[in-house]
């Protein structure tokens, strides 16, 4: 009873077949499924999630820092009178600049979640896995060898 194909990610996910069963591991969890209760396994992207966090991402503009570095600036140049006024708006508008550039786009911020879901008799069980971490190649190859396990083994 050797394990006829095996996925692993690198944040701790596992999941191997056998000639009668799947096992999944995964942190903090492992789990068992007989062959004969799985009627298909595929993989899941969680777009909505993903488009959920975008747009809570855009709700922090980061932009009005920089035109409040602009108005602190300009406020230094005109009172350049009164030295200590004009250093301390020169630091306020290189803090405000400094921060409303480092921000990234709201593409960077957001973490796409991948799945892989195992479809059972009595409804279907998904297992997140770092798709990033992993080669797309391997999560294809492993989901065929199931897909061709499960279909000799319903012969």
């Amino acid at each position: 009873m050797g394990i006829n194909a095996e996925f692993e990610d690198k944040k701790g996910f596992k999941i191997s077949l056998t000639d009668d069963k799947v096992y999944v591991t995964a942190v903090g969890s492992q789990e068992t499924f007989a062959l004969r209760s799985v009627n298909g396994i595929g993989t899941y992207d969680d777009i909505e999630d993903y488009n959920r966090q975008i747009e809570e991402y855009k709700k922090k503009d980061f932009r009005f820092l920089i035109g409040v570095g602009i108005i602190f600036f300009f406020f230094g140049v005109y009172s350049l009178v009164e030295i200590s006024v004009s250093i301390v708006c020169f630091i306020l508008s290189f803090i405000c600049f400094a921060v409303g550039a480092k921000a990234k786009s709201p593409k960077d911020q957001a973490k796409m979640k991948s799945y892989f879901r195992l479809m059972l008799s009595g409804g279907d069980r998904k297992f997140q896995f770092d798709k990033k971490a992993s080669n797309a190649k391997d999560v294809a190859d492993f989901c065929n060898k199931v897909e061709d396990t499960l279909t000799a083994y319903n012969k």
